[in-house]
């Protein structure tokens, strides 16, 4: 099996799955994965504008101690009249340009997009759960398993009071099936089977 497809999200986002059209009736999503990985929030004051680019602030949880990580990007809207918003508990923000709202980020997934040249591991997912949906005709595919999925509920509620310094993230995936075929010089095939083979050969090159 080889995997085809993953979504990285967060609960909240189950409901817009579907419209997304990420996953195909040729590729099902029927397998994923509960994680979890440290919190990660903005710092709106440590936000400011400098000789055409953009300086963000984030900080990654650790218990009860927060590591720094500052990020530059251009300002590709080439606008000064642009600030951010973010609300508690920061771990989501707007870019806001001439008032209009012009992206919406979740900190960890903004910071996924970033080409970093120091350590990620802050970004890694430690796998908490594994889980398939009813892998059968008309069967319910994951994001629709996972919007009312007991052992999930179980998982953000230990999360919350055993580790608050944690985010549950949801990896959604679908995998395809390789068929190899090896030729090893090796295989001593049979008359019959060479004569069938050859009478194979045949009605295709007529289009039988």
């Amino acid at each position: 099996m080889n995997l085809d497809r993953m979504m990285i999200i967060q609960q909240s986002d189950l409901g817009s799955v579907n419209d997304l059209d990420y996953f195909t009736p040729d590729s099902p999503c029927h397998i994923y994965f509960v994680c979890r990985r440290p919190r990660i929030s903005i710092d709106k004051s440590g936000f400011f504008m400098q000789n055409g680019y953009l300086h963000f602030e984030f900080k990654i949880q650790r218990e009860d101690k927060f590591d720094s990580l500052k990020v530059v990007i251009p300002n590709h809207w080439y606008s000064p009249d642009l600030r951010i918003d973010t609300k508690y508990p920061y771990n989501a923000f707007e870019i806001i340009v001439n008032g209009q709202i012009e992206l919406k980020a979740k900190a960890a997934v903004f910071l996924q997009s970033m080409p970093f040249t120091q350590d990620r591991e802050f970004l890694d997912l430690e796998v908490l759960y594994i889980g398939q949906s009813y892998g059968v005709d008309g069967a319910r595919t994951a994001p629709d398993r996972l919007k009312s999925h007991s052992t999930l509920q179980n998982i953000y509620s230990e999360a919350i009071i055993n580790n608050p310094d944690s985010e549950i993230w949801l990896a959604l995936a679908s995998f395809e099936q390789i068929n190899l075929m090896l030729f090893d010089g090796r295989t001593k095939f049979t008359d019959q089977e060479l004569e069938e083979d050859s009478i194979r050969f045949n009605k295709i090159q007529r289009g039988i």
